[in-house]
């Protein structure tokens, strides 16, 4: 097997796949880019190896230099968005003649392409002998700055076959890194595996339906058109068959060939038909440039769906397997390596830290509504509402200056040692609030520093995670978040029942125990943190280049020459380039990169981001969860119940099972705009009905006077605590997660160590106003507090309706268009398709081709 010590980069094995392009149906055909993006949308997020544009499929003849180069920095674009930045990208070239094909090549790089994928020139194919051939590979490949794989089509190139004796010559071209075969038969592909490595030649599979026979003899996959409807089929067989499991391969792969017949004997425009009638795309978009005709053969047309479509359920059932672990759909090549208990435990400790904001948010109302809380420190009856508001409050505002200074320390001192530092601060305040003894100012204190420290956790805790992660577990790994912040949640509205249970209500213990608890999980993040490595992308923004490398050597267990820690070095230093220029017109440094994120914001179509946010942010705590949280004794109890320890236990169970089925599962198939309103009008319908019922019944007065609720009344409570267990269901999918998920996606990733840090300053603003203001709130309005949050969540659902805007797999550029922002630079990408010239011929398929 030979070897050419001097070859660039491998082209990557897996599975590739030629992407359709769409054209609108008016007189110009201009490419219809809300189908194209929504196309390369699915195409990114179906874990593919690699997407190449303007191959045949993509009717590469048809397009104008422009107009590929936009189409290769579109997809580009939308992987970066989807968190595939280095997906590879192979532009495809059918240029007659060599000048025009190494300009091509040119074009590529410049677009953001990683290869070129390039056909025989044909038209004067009588002239074309070995050598010419030959010769044309050769002075393309010497002039093109991006490694060139042949693609041999004879169906396509007027009979031109690329032999294997060119091959073999071809092959030792240090820039030519490999061959597509579109050529019906596995014996070439045996052929070149027999004589190269596939590190330094590879040989590719041109059809999908040959994938198992083809990488039985060395084959690294294939380019497939099949993969533009079902891609996690053809990844289901790739990954079958390198796991060894090449029966179940075998058999997967003969019911994708029974597919793609009605696939290749479509031709081009009965493949664009079938995956746009299929996925939902405009049918007015699926043909051909002119002066090709549409595709109207309806007999045909039923026979291809019928071939066809019994395969969809196959792609369907796949899609949660692939998502599962699988396959990461997010994921480039990924050795397995990167899955390492290093990385899942150290994510592990760092969410911790959310479990410590998941707690004191839970715990606290029901321990300073004891009675024995109130005796111990002397509090009043007629102070008592004035107190509880302070202490509640206390820990808002202490979070609110937490997570301004967090924005400063971390960047001074770096995420790891910053964490360590908020958990000594916290520490330090539970210790306080557990040793007070009849001083409130311990108390108060210590929910000062305990918010102070959870506001600047939860700041960093996201921002850390993301940045230590893969990409393809990325969602996972900072969902952690949600898991902890809700298992704290759980203690913290439990413990009060369990001490109720098992200790005496009325002793000193029955409020010191929850107020010790705090510490347990702070001391385990203070243990934990001094195993943690510092944020990569941190180090780098340092200049500490070496150190950065060393963490993720450690955290991938791969070494530094590995080309996945390469890329992600790659990654972090295109993260810091984008800082960089929005820095730029203040200098460099931290205080730079704040003063031009600043000025950023205050633009156009970013000013109403930032009103946005805080929108979402401040009817987040208007919708009364934030004071059943932390006032659950007075507003249970205003519903008649005894037990209040109980109930406020369950709804915090509810709300927590409801909140992980949501965003662990159905956030990225439901959307953000629809839950919102749906959410909010059915909260505040069971907000009316329980406050109707404290308005009617008034249960809380009659158990007061110490008398027993009629059997009306007390079936009134029971119906009223399940409107409470209903609107808890629907909260937790709407304004509980969606403001963060929201303030995450619409802002740019140079922008968002501040907007992070202003979403999180509104969250805690918001949440200490109404917080303090609700003991007067209750007692002011009584039975109208129900209402005041009914009628609040009457306006979340109208402004949600009107102003909120799906930002579902949103490209970045699509957000700026959809918030009006303009851009500091050339005209839209768009205005060049807009004047790009459509040439005027492109070859006839006859196979499933490229």
């Amino acid at each position: 097997m030979g070897s050419i010590a001097t070859k660039g980069k491998a082209f990557p094995p897996g599975i590739h796949v030629p992407s359709l392009t769409w054209f609108g149906n008016d007189a110009n055909q201009e490419i219809d880019w809300d189908t194209q993006k929504k196309h390369i949308e699915f195409l990114v997020t179906s874990g593919l190896d690699g997407i190449v544009i303007a191959g045949t499929n993509g009717e590469a003849v048809t397009l104008s230099p422009a107009e590929k180069s936009q189409l290769v920095r579109t997809t580009r674009e939308i992987a970066t968005s989807l968190g595939r930045p280095d997906i590879t990208i192979t532009l495809g070239t059918s240029s007659q003649t060599t000048r025009d094909a190494i300009n091509e090549t040119r074009l590529a790089k410049e677009a953001g392409a990683d290869f070129v994928l390039v056909l025989t020139p044909s038209y004067f194919h009588f002239a074309m002998t070995q050598d010419a051939i030959v010769a044309f590979f050769e002075e393309l490949a010497d002039a093109s700055p991006v490694p060139v794989v042949i693609y041999n089509f004879p169906g396509v190139v007027a009979g031109l076959d690329v032999n294997s004796e060119m091959l073999e010559r071809l092959a030792q071209h240090p820039n030519i890194v490999g061959v597509k075969l579109t050529c019906g038969g596995i014996a070439k592909v045996a052929r070149v595996t027999a004589q190269f490595k596939p590190e330094d030649f590879s040989a590719l599979a041109g059809q999908s339906d040959w994938l198992v026979p083809a990488m039985a003899v060395g084959a690294t996959g294939t380019v497939t058109g099949v993969a533009n409807l079902y891609p996690k089929v053809c990844l289901r067989i790739f990954d079958l068959f390198k796991a060894g499991k090449t029966k179940e391969a075998e058999a997967a792969q003969l019911e994708l060939a029974k597919m793609e017949w009605g696939f290749a004997k479509g031709g081009i425009n009965g493949t664009k038909w079938i995956v746009a009638k299929l996925r939902g795309y405009p049918l007015d978009s699926c043909h051909c440039r002119k002066p090709y005709p549409q595709y109207s053969d309806e007999s045909k047309k039923d026979w291809i769906f019928k071939v066809v479509e019994p395969l969809s359920a196959v792609e369907k059932g796949l899609e949660s397997f692939i998502m599962g672990g699988f396959r990461a759909v997010e994921d480039r090549p990924t050795p397995k390596e990167v899955y390492n208990w290093r990385l899942y435990t150290e994510a592990a400790i760092i969410a911790t830290g959310s479990l410590l904001f998941g707690y004191d948010s839970a715990f606290v109302g029901t321990t300073i509504a004891r009675d024995s809380f109130k005796r111990d420190f002397n509090i009043q009856p007629s102070e008592s509402a004035d107190i509880s508001s302070n202490i509640t409050a206390t820990f808002q505002a202490g979070a609110f200056f937490g997570a301004i200074i967090c924005f400063l320390i971390t960047e001074k001192i770096g995420r790891k040692w910053a964490l360590q530092a908020n958990v000594v601060v916290f520490l330090i305040g539970a210790i306080l609030m557990t040793a007070a003894t009849h001083q409130l100012s311990y108390i108060y204190a210590g929910r000062a520093l305990t918010g102070i420290a959870c506001g600047a956790i939860t700041a960093t805790v996201p921002s850390y995670i993301a940045e230590l992660s893969i990409v393809s577990i990325r969602g996972i790994l900072t969902g952690l978040f949600e898991v902890t912040y809700q298992t704290g949640s759980l203690i913290g509205f439990w413990i009060n029942y369990g001490i109720n249970q098992n200790m005496d209500p009325s002793s000193t213990t029955a409020w010191r125990v929850p107020m010790a608890v705090q510490i347990i999980p702070a001391a385990i993040l203070l243990v934990g943190g001094f195993f943690l490595h510092e944020s990569p992308l941190w180090l780098m923004r340092k200049n500490r280049e070496e150190e950065a490398t060393q963490a993720l050597e450690s955290l991938r267990q791969i070494p530094r020459d590995h080309k996945y820690l390469q890329e992600d070095l790659d990654m972090i230093r295109k993260r810091l380039a984008d800082e960089a220029r929005v820095a730029s017109r203040f200098g460099t440094g931290p205080w730079a990169l704040f003063r031009g994120a600043v000025s950023e914001l205050t633009r156009k179509g970013m000013r109403n981001r930032v009103i946005l946010v805080f929108c979402s942010f401040a009817l987040q705590n208007m919708s009364g969860a934030a004071a059943i949280n932390y006032y659950s004794p007075t507003l249970f109890g205003s519903l008649g119940i005894k037990d209040v320890a109980l109930y406020t236990g369950v709804y915090g169970l509810v709300k927590a099972v409801a909140s992980i089925i949501f965003y662990g599962a159905l956030i990225d198939m439901w959307g953000r705009r629809n839950p919102t309103i749906i959410s909010s009008a059915m909260c505040s319908v069971c907000l009316w009905i329980v406050g109707a019922y404290v308005k009617i019944g008034h249960p809380a007065t009659i158990i007061a006077e110490g008398k027993d609720l009629s059997p009306s009344t007390a079936a009134g409570g029971k119906a009223a605590t399940a409107m409470i267990m209903i609107y808890s269901v629907f909260w937790s999918f709407g304004l509980n997660g969606i403001p963060w998920i929201v303030s995450a996606e619409i802002f740019p990733g140079a922008l968002r160590t501040l907007t992070g840090t202003y979403a999180a300053c509104v969250q805690w603003l918001t949440q200490f106003a109404i917080t303090k203001a609700l003991p007067y709130i209750f007692k002011s309005f009584g039975y109208g507090t129900w209402f005041f949050f009914a009628c609040w969540m009457i306006t979340a659902t109208v402004w949600a309706f009107f102003f909120l805007p799906e930002t579902k797999g949103k490209t970045l550029d699509e957000m700026d268009i959809m918030f009006g922002y303009v851009h500091d630079r050339a005209p839209s990408q768009h205005d060049d398709m807009a004047k790009a010239g459509a040439q005027a011929s492109v070859t006839e398929h006859k196979e499933d081709n490229v």
